[in-house]
């Protein structure tokens, strides 16, 4: 398939029946047609339709002539006159049938139809092949659509130059066809490192190769790369070895000569006398066995080389006469330590435990009198001579807000002792709120409530006073004694 500068696409003249028809063959096939003397010999003439109209008798084709074609009215004069086309005028519109170049040459319709089959079938070729060229096209088409597909059509892709091409090689590109490369063939290359650079000449290559370097790695130090190979030779740098007691390897590999053994510093002093350390004699003096005896005071150890055999007398520790906290040569004494205790007389004994005391006291009771003692009883050597009666008593439950009180007459007796206890709403007695009256003691403090207690010459007042806005419900049981 060729096209024009305008794109436009050029095939030969046909000359197969599914050939593609050309604009001139089938503007010959019309001009043919038109211009025959008698395009249409099948159809009727002037003449035959004058005789036609004459004859005495019309003979039509089985079945042409229907009862509508015949009703009154439907064939006059004056549509014969006008509508019927004469041989003339059919001869100068349609032409030569014989002319056409079309296979079917009697009927025009069937030559139209042939024509447009053939275009048709053209078109779906034409359509076909610009498709395989990557546009899309369908027989559908019009002519000016695949036209402008056809131009579509790009000949050659790519970018490649004549330099990048081989030499003698041609080749099409995006903007030109046919071009001839210029890259040198350079054959097969094969190249022996050097000490130098070597230059790869420009152009294509078959193959060839670079010869392989023995570089042994052992004998190259390390960091250090020769032909892709890295040396292993360790790198020492400038090494000091301090002498010891044995023999030190100097390390194989590259030493850059500022390293060194160090010197040795043989303190003579520090050495025992006899003995020779790098040429230096030792000075110390050699004191055998030696044995001290331990003290209370410091003993000297004499300077010098001891043997191992001398020690100093171990010192016998009896821990428990020894104040725990103390050592006594690495050992601790277990003595307790009781400091200086006090101790609260009881009902019952209490025993002084085993230690040391640095002091300490027995609290005295200035309320220790005979007159507070019960007659017949002795506390703590004392004889009490109080006689006194008891009764007890209980109140009913008390409802107040932050202040309640009672009072007690008619005892018998002024009370010395007043023991009072306080019972919630549910009668449960309140643990916290228990209050002794002892004789110069009438009133404390308990828990968060205040109380007082004041006896009378046969009873007591009594008074519990709580924080603001606190409900009191309880009652209270009391014992006294005169």
């Amino acid at each position: 398939m060729q096209r024009d500068t305008n794109g436009r696409a050029k095939v030969a003249a046909p000359s197969a029946a599914d050939d593609i028809a050309r604009k001139d063959t089938v503007d010959s096939a019309m001009s043919a047609h038109t211009n025959a003397s008698d395009p249409h010999p099948q159809y009727a003439t002037d003449n035959d339709m004058n005789v036609h109209k004459t004859a005495a008798v019309l003979d039509h084709p089985d079945g042409s002539v229907t009862t509508a074609k015949l009703a009154n009215g439907a064939v006059t004069a004056t549509k014969v006159a006008s509508d019927v086309a004469t041989k003339a005028q059919l001869d100068g519109a349609v032409g030569t049938l014989s002319s056409l170049l079309t296979t079917a040459k009697n009927n025009v319709v069937a030559a139209i139809n042939e024509l447009f089959q053939y275009a048709s079938d053209g078109k779906k070729a034409i359509a076909a092949a610009i498709t395989g060229k990557g546009v899309p096209a369908s027989g559908s088409d019009t002519f000016a659509q695949l036209s402008s597909k056809i131009s579509s059509i790009q000949l050659a892709t790519g970018n490649a130059g004549t330099g990048d091409v081989l030499a003698g090689k041609t080749f099409s590109n995006a903007t030109t066809t046919g071009a001839t490369g210029t890259m040198p063939n350079n054959g097969a290359l094969n190249y022996t490192p050097s000490g130098n650079a070597q230059s790869i000449p420009a152009g294509y290559t078959s193959g060839g190769t670079v010869s392989a370097v023995s570089v042994p790695v052992a004998n190259v130090l390390v960091g250090t790369t020769i032909a892709g190979q890295t040396g292993t030779m360790p790198n020492r740098g400038a090494t000091v070895i301090t002498p010891s007691s044995s023999n030190q390897t100097i390390s194989a590999g590259y030493h850059n000569g500022s390293g060194y053994v160090a010197g040795v510093n043989v303190p003579a002093a520090s050495v025992l006398y006899g003995t020779t350390i790098a040429g230096v004699a030792g000075t110390m003096p050699n004191q055998g066995s030696v044995v001290i005896t331990p003290s209370t005071s410091n003993q000297g150890i004499p300077a010098g080389y001891h043997n191992g055999s001398g020690y100093v007398a171990g010192v016998s520790v009896p821990t428990d006469r020894v104040l725990t906290g103390t050592w006594i040569a690495g050992v601790q004494g277990t003595m307790p330590n009781n400091g200086a205790p006090t101790w609260n007389p009881t009902t019952y004994d209490q025993w002084l435990g085993a230690g040391y005391y640095s002091g300490g006291r027995i609290i005295g009771e200035p309320n220790l009198q005979p007159g507070n003692i019960l007659k017949n009883v002795s506390m703590f050597g004392v004889a009490g001579t109080l006689d006194t009666m008891e009764r007890r008593g209980s109140t009913a439950l008390i409802t107040g807000v932050t202040s309640v009180s009672f009072n007690v007459t008619g005892l018998p007796y002024q009370p010395k002792a007043i023991y009072i206890v306080v019972y919630n709403e549910y009668g449960v007695s309140v643990a916290s709120l228990r209050w002794l009256y002892y004789q110069l003691s009438p009133s404390g403090q308990s828990s968060n409530s205040s109380y007082t207690i004041s006896p009378t010459s046969d009873g007591f007042t009594f008074q519990e006073t709580k924080p603001s806005g606190v409900n009191i419900r309880q009652s209270y049981s009391w014992t006294t004694l005169g």
